[in-house]
């Protein structure tokens, strides 16, 4: 008898598979097997091919199909994606990253999960009760987008299902100038605060020499900068706006 055989691993277009071939007295034959991992099943295929070699030995020939696949909820998201032992993530792709492909990775660097026609990517996560660390790229990111931390750290239950945010709308950084009559407004810290969005909070804000300065996180909106007793300006984040908004120079007036 000889055998040869791959071990499956759970990434993303992995064959495995074994094949044996074996001669006895009364027969002889083929038999084995193969399953590929797809990005939102799994499947497999069983041959076995006998022939006898004697009278008494039993000839067979059959042939065995299977294929899976997994329905998760969470948050509110349905998705569907390859089965695994009842835990798993949805990376749900953010609006702003309309058509970028989003690739989701394990700790050990396999492709787990891919952006597909099919929506969001549903990754099993094949583990209880032990830490499961993804981390999730995307292609191609605006210039200047803040995608935070990228990843998902999670120690999943029985039957966990959780809903990742992959990008938000607070992912703009504006950039810009705030000058008066006399000159730039320069190396000031103040801050800066969404009108109408108590929620946003005042945020600290710097210039340097050209009065030149950066906010990040922000959604769309309307803005105010208040640099302490020196100066006050406006600006929007557009909703067509992603990545770095350029705000252009901001004449200011007194607070």
């Amino acid at each position: 008898m000889i055998e040869a055989s791959r071990s499956p691993i759970d990434q993303v277009g992995d064959l495995s598979g074994r094949i044996q071939l074996g001669r006895s007295d009364e027969r002889a034959g083929v038999s084995g097997d193969a399953r590929y991992f797809g990005n939102r099943f799994i499947a497999s295929i069983e041959q076995d091919l006998q022939y006898a070699r004697s009278p008494t030995g039993i000839g067979a020939r059959e042939t065995r199909l299977r294929a899976s696949t997994f329905l998760g909820f969470a948050d509110g998201k349905v998705s569907i994606g390859r089965p695994g032992v009842g835990n798993f993530a949805i990376f749900d792709r953010h609006a702003t990253l309309d058509g970028a492909a989003v690739t989701i990775k394990d700790e050990a660097g396999y492709v787990v999960g891919r952006q597909d026609w099919l929506g969001a990517p549903l990754v099993p996560l094949n583990r209880v009760f032990s830490p499961i660390l993804d981390i999730y790229d995307v292609d191609p990111l605006p210039a200047g987008y803040d995608l935070g931390d990228g990843q998902l750290l999670a120690f999943p239950g029985s039957a966990s299902g959780y809903r990742v945010a992959v990008g938000s709308a607070a992912s703009r950084i504006a950039m810009g100038f705030i000058v008066t009559a006399s000159g730039p407004v320069s190396n000031y810290s103040g801050v800066i605060e969404k009108i109408g969005d108590q929620a946003f909070g005042k945020r600290p804000i710097f210039t340097n020499d050209a009065g030149r300065f950066a906010a990040d996180h922000l959604s769309p909106g309307r803005y105010r900068v208040t640099i302490e007793t020196v100066a006050t300006v406006e600006f929007a984040v557009s909703e067509l706006s992603k990545g770095i908004v350029d705000v252009g120079t901001l004449h200011a007036v007194r607070p």
